[in-house]
């Protein structure tokens, strides 16, 4: 617009290239979306389990940052202490989020970090679980842990999504869907902790456990889906495809 470029022509046609042998789809320069593609996406089920763990786990997710200060104050802690003492998950999420996605670009791999982050919230979750009668510090500290791998996950399964679609407009209405499934969960996340059920939560935690099982679930159904459809096979430099 200013007549300012960063690279040159030659540089940019390199580059372009580099995108499109990375992923062929993307040269596809026109800018609809054909009904054989949405029909494609719509009817897509290998999309179920994305759609099933990205509800289950994002809902407890949700829940957590929003009631987190009152789980926090319910354990003891005063107000204001709890609004401070909440924060430490929220700062551990942001280099734990970059950690994972920059390791699994690293690897060259999604579907494996997607799982090990489910896994992982689940894990704590089921400690928060069992701690609803321990000690304060205790079920601080865990609910810190929950917190900072309450998420990590998601960016990868965005990107683990788009890497297995066949088309850039099937592509497109797959983000979508992933979206909205979401949004979804955020609904879902406010149901999770009633005021009955203060100030332990016992039933509110047993319903995240159950829902975290199932995301673990639906994230090892994607794995092997997309290890035996895309036909992976293993070498001694790992997986000869980036899946």
């Amino acid at each position: 617009m200013l007549g300012f470029r960063y690279f040159s022509e030659r540089e940019a046609e390199i580059l372009y290239k580099r995108v499109v042998i990375d992923d062929p789809s993307k040269a596809q320069s026109k800018r609809s979306v054909s009904w054989s593609e949405l029909r494609s996406a719509l009817t897509n089920w290998r999309l179920i389990p994305h759609v099933i763990f990205t509800i289950a786990a994002l809902a407890p997710s949700s829940t957590l940052s929003s009631y987190a200060p009152s789980l926090v104050n319910s354990m003891g802690f005063e107000r204001l202490e709890s609004n401070a003492m909440v924060s430490v998950g929220a700062w551990l999420l942001i280099p734990i989020n970059l950690l994972w996605g920059f390791t699994a670009d690293k690897t060259r791999v999604r579907g494996p970090w997607v799982f090990l982050g489910l896994f992982i919230f689940w894990g704590f979750n089921l400690g928060n679980y069992l701690l609803i009668d321990a000690g304060r510090n205790a079920r601080f500290a865990m609910l810190t842990l929950s917190t900072a791998f309450s998420f990590p996950w998601h960016p990868v399964n965005g990107a683990w999504v788009s890497a297995n679609a066949k088309s850039a407009g099937e592509r497109s209405i797959t983000m979508a869907i992933l979206i909205m499934a979401a949004n979804c969960s955020g609904i879902v996340g406010k149901q999770l902790f009633r005021e009955e059920d203060a100030p332990k939560y016992r039933n509110g935690w047993a319903v995240i456990t159950g829902l975290t099982t199932a995301a673990a679930a639906c994230g090892i159904w994607a794995n092997v889906q997309y290890y035996i459809l895309n036909k992976r096979k293993l070498n001694r430099t790992g997986l000869s495809y980036q899946y």
